[in-house]
C-alpha cells in the first residue's frame, strides 16, 4: 500500500507537501503556545525542510546553533549599547554582522548567527527584558527546526542511507561489468580498452565516502543501520577499482604484438567467481550466508596460483619479453588481490552479522 502511494505520489509534489505540513505545523503551534508573532518558526522550518533526513538535520543544527550563537551576541551588545540610540544601534549592526558573516566562511552556522544577532538587536531596543527577547526568537526558530525535522521523519522519510544502497547496487555491477571487458580483452591477445572505463567509478567513490559520513553523523541519530556492513560495501568497492586500474594501465601501455594465455580457462573462472561475488556484495542482502562464494572463490586461487607455478617450472614463461612478463604478472596480481580483498569483506561482513546476532 505504502508503496503504491508513493510511485501515486512524484518525489517532488511530496517535497511539496511535506514543507507545506511543516510550516502549517510551525504556524498552529506558535499560535497555540500564545506567541503572535511565529514568523520565525514558519522560516526556520522552511529552510530546515531538505529533501533527506541527513540535510534536514544538518540544516536544523546549523540554524538552532546558529541562532544560539547569534542571540548571545545580540543580547550582549544590547546590554552594552547605550539605550534607545540610533547611532549605537546601527554601530552594533554592523559590528555583530560582520563578525558572524566573516566566519560563515568556514561554518554554515555563522549565517544563521548573522541573521539572528540583527534580529535580537531590532527587536530588543528599547525593551526592558533584552533576554526574554533573545530567548523567545530560539524558541520559535526551535520550534520551527523541531517541526521540520517530525514531518521529515514521519512522512516519506527520503534516508540517505537508502540512497547509497541503491547506488551501490548501481556501482557494484558497473564494477564486475568493468573486469568482464578487461579480462576479455586480457585473454584476446591484450587489445587495448576505452581508458575512460573506470572514470565514473572512480568519482563516484568520493561521494560514497562523504554520503556515508553524513549517514553516520546525522540520520544515525533518528534511524538504525546497520552502518558496519555498508561501511565494508563502499571501502571495499574502492579497493575493487584501485585493482582494477593497472589492469586497464597495463593493457593501455604496451604495443607489442599479443599473446595466447596458456592458463585462459582458469582466469577466465576465477574471474567469473569474482564477478559474482561483487555482484552480491552490491545486492540487497549483502550480510547472507555466503559459503558457497567463499569456496568458490578459495579454491580457484588455489588452482590459478597451482597452475601459474607449474607453467613457471616448466618454463612456459620464457617466451614472454620484459614488457610482457611484466603487463602478465601485473594483470594476474592485480585479479589475484581482488580476490582477496573480497574474501576479506566476505568474512568481515560474516563477522559483523554473527557478533550482532
Amino acid at each position: 500500500m505504502r508503496h503504491s502511494l508513493n510511485l501515486l505520489v512524484p518525489p517532488s509534489v511530496r517535497h511539496g507537501l511535506k514543507t507545506a505540513l511543516a510550516t502549517s505545523l510551525a504556524y498552529v503551534v506558535t499560535q497555540l503556545l500564545g506567541d503572535h508573532l511565529g514568523q520565525w518558526a514558519v522560516v526556520s522550518a522552511l529552510v530546515a525542510m531538505q529533501v533527506t533526513v541527513a540535510d534536514a538535520i544538518q540544516a536544523g543544527l546549523n540554524r538552532i546553533l546558529g541562532t544560539a550563537l547569534g542571540a548571545v551576541l545580540g543580547i550582549a551588545l544590547l546590554y552594552v549599547l547605550p539605550d534607545q540610540q540610533l547611532l549605537w544601534l546601527a554601530v552594533a549592526l554592523f559590528a555583530g554582522t560582520a563578525l558572524c558573516s566573516s566566519l560563515s566562511q568556514h561554518n554554515a552556522r555563522y549565517t544563521m548567527a548573522s541573521l539572528t544577532v540583527a534580529v535580537v538587536l531590532l527587536a530588543g531596543a528599547g525593551q526592558a527584558d533584552k533576554i526574554a527577547v533573545g530567548l523567545s526568537r530560539m524558541l520559535e526558530i526551535a520550534l520551527g527546526v523541531g517541526c521540520a525535522l517530525l514531518v521529515s521523519v514521519v512522512l516519506w522519510p527520503v534516508r540517505m542511507a537508502d540512497g547509497l544502497r541503491r547506488d551501490l547496487t548501481a556501482q557494484y555491477l558497473q564494477c564486475s561489468t568493468a573486469l568482464n571487458t578487461l579480462v576479455f580483452a586480457f585473454l584476446e591477445r591484450q587489445h587495448p580498452v576505452d581508458k575512460r572505463l573506470l572514470d565514473g567509478l572512480i568519482d563516484k567513490s568520493w561521494t560514497n565516502h562523504e554520503t556515508m559520513l553524513r549517514v553516520r553523523k546525522h540520520e544515525a541519530l533518528l534511524f538504525h543501520y546497520d552502518h558496519e556492513i555498508l561501511n565494508i560495501q563502499v571501502r571495499t568497492l574502492d579497493k575493487a577499482v584501485t585493482h582494477l586500474r593497472p589492469m586497464l594501465e597495463t593493457l593501455n601501455d604496451y604495443e607489442e604484438s599479443g599473446y595466447d594465455v596458456i592458463m585462459a580457462a582458469e582466469l577466465r573462472h576465477l574471474s567469473d567467481a569474482i564477478m559474482a561475488t561483487l555482484r552480491h556484495l552490491g545486492g540487497s542482502t549483502p550480510g547472507a550466508p555466503v559459503p558457497d562464494l567463499v569456496r568458490s572463490l578459495t579454491e580457484l586461487v588455489d588452482i590459478t596460483e597451482t597452475r601459474l607455478g607449474a607453467l613457471r617450472d616448466q618454463g612456459a614463461t620464457n617466451r614472454f619479453n620484459l614488457h610482457q612478463m611484466l603487463q602478465f604478472f601485473t594483470f594476474f596480481h592485480a585479479l589475484r588481490g581482488l580476490a582477496a580483498d573480497l574474501l576479506m569483506a566476505l568474512d568481515r561482513i560474516q563477522n559483523s552479522r554473527g557478533t550482532q546476532g
